[in-house]
């Protein structure tokens, strides 16, 4: 396992297991941990883990690699740590928390087909902005965005005809 962040004592960061990804993050009291994961060596590291931190992270990759997620949920759940599988594309419309959010959405394309997309992060007075219209092309909305900056639609042809911009719609000079 590689340390997610390099201010933070190990354990923490993403393992790699016999059947998926985890991630483990272990900022506080870590009482039990190394005794659950059953090794005596992570257990000595434990004592200094800000010193320790790239020898424990090392160890228990080695040591994680080979166990199942639903082992890892077995020896950490009692304790309370906090754990978590890392999810595949697959399983993020299902997610609780990602449903509840709202962070996955649907935007119709020109084939009569909606194409799946990420929600903008942040509620406005409790409601996501509306998603309004998605360029299927590089440069669909080009000219649309440099006529609403002030540029002018001789100005917009001038630069797609010397290549500087691509320019979908719309009449563009040759």
């Amino acid at each position: 396992g590689r340390l997610a962040s390099w201010f933070l004592p190990a354990p923490y960061g993403v393992f790699r297991l016999a059947d998926c990804h985890a991630v483990i993050s272990l900022g506080g009291n870590v009482d039990g941990f190394a005794e659950a994961v059953g090794d005596p060596e992570l257990a000595g590291l434990c004592a200094d883990r800000m010193a320790n931190r790239d020898a424990i992270m090392e160890r228990l990759g080695v040591i994680l690699a080979d166990w199942s997620y639903d082992r890892l949920d077995r020896a950490l759940a009692p304790l309370q740590m906090w754990y978590a599988r890392v999810q595949t594309y697959d399983d993020l419309p299902s997610d609780p928390q990602v449903a509840h959010n709202g962070s996955i959405g649907a935007i119709p394309i020109s084939t009569g087909k909606a194409l799946t997309v990420l929600n903008h992060p942040v509620s406005y007075d409790g409601a996501l902005p509306a998603l309004r219209h998605f360029a299927e092309t590089p440069g669909a909305d080009t000219r649309m965005i440099l006529e609403g900056v002030g540029f002018s639609p001789a100005e917009i042809d001038r630069l797609a005809a010397e290549k500087i911009i691509r320019c979908t719609s719309g009449k563009v000079a040759s």
